[in-house]
């Protein structure tokens, strides 16, 4: 089971740092053990936990403690890992929160922005592989986009954010389809357009939704650009991508060598038929 952190925890920024879809994240102090120095750690809050109307409490409530369960069974060095739950403290708005080390090197976008001169297959490798270790345990990550690749304090990528994240094997894990849009695959935006977003409705994210969106990290990766970052408002891209565009080779002017020899398996996973693209296997095979 998780570590309870409550009393090991202690806030260092009064605004968040960071703002999700569903949580707003701060820095933080903890001291893990009491012979060892405090480590800075960032702080996943999740917003609204006292709505009005119990309903919607529990439902906020249910989310924190799904991730909580599923994220502190992962351990690869390509995850970010789990420390455990801060389970009450009036520092935090009084409701739980989870703790990970904090990543001074930013996401992975952040990342290759600030140090252009990074190898960028070995990081496309790293992402691959934490991706390949999720699907062997049969979890669909539901949300990989470059914002939810840290970059570990070795320039190593590590896959975080477990919030939509799903098990396979396991009813009660359900996905919203208020990913972002840019790494949302087609069916995901067909099944969001005629499908219900009600918490019972069955899942729609899948292995080759997870493949989709890791081709345009890869994208980002190599180019130091979000995708379609020419396109600032979400939902046009919902038309982009229904009506086939991908990112092109030919739009990006300064790319590293190597990325022509991977566009092609690039296009392969962004394919608008889900069974036409490539298992994680075979992508980090082909890397």
């Amino acid at each position: 089971m998780y570590k309870d952190l409550t009393s090991h925890v202690s806030k260092k920024s009064e605004s968040p740092i960071a703002i999700g879809g569903f949580s707003d994240i701060f820095l933080g102090e903890c001291r893990l053990d009491e012979s060892q120095a405090p480590i800075v750690v960032a702080v996943k809050v999740l917003r609204g936990v006292h709505l009005d109307g119990k309903v919607a409490q529990d439902k906020l409530m249910q989310r924190l403690y799904r991730e909580a369960g599923l994220w502190h069974t992962l351990e690869h060095p390509n995850v970010l890992p789990f420390l455990g739950l801060v389970e009450s403290s009036s520092q935090f708005t009084g409701g739980p929160a989870l703790i990970s080390r904090f990543c001074h090197n930013g996401t992975a976008l952040d990342y290759v922005k600030n140090n252009p001169q990074t190898p960028r297959l070995p990081l496309i490798k790293g992402v691959a592989a934490g991706l390949q270790y999720l699907h062997h345990r049969d979890v669909v990550h539901g949300d990989l986009k470059s914002h939810n690749i840290l970059m570990g304090d070795d320039g190593n990528p590590l896959l975080c954010d477990f919030g939509r994240s799903k098990l396979l094997t396991h009813r009660g894990f359900t996905t919203s389809f208020s990913g972002a849009y840019r790494y949302m695959s087609p069916e995901l935006f067909y099944n969001a357009i005629n499908g219900t977003e009600d918490d019972d409705y069955d899942p729609v994210t899948t292995k080759p939704s997870d493949i989709y969106a890791l081709s345009l990290v890869c994208v980002e990766i190599l180019s130091g650009l979000l995708v379609f970052s020419k396109v600032k408002i979400d939902a046009m891209i919902v038309g982009l991508v229904m009506g086939g565009q991908r990112p092109k080779l030919s739009d990006y002017t300064h790319l590293p060598s190597d990325a022509g020899h991977i566009w092609p398996l690039l296009e392969e996973c962004w394919s608008s038929e889900p069974t036409d693209r490539p298992t994680i296997d075979a992508v980090a095979k082909r890397l």
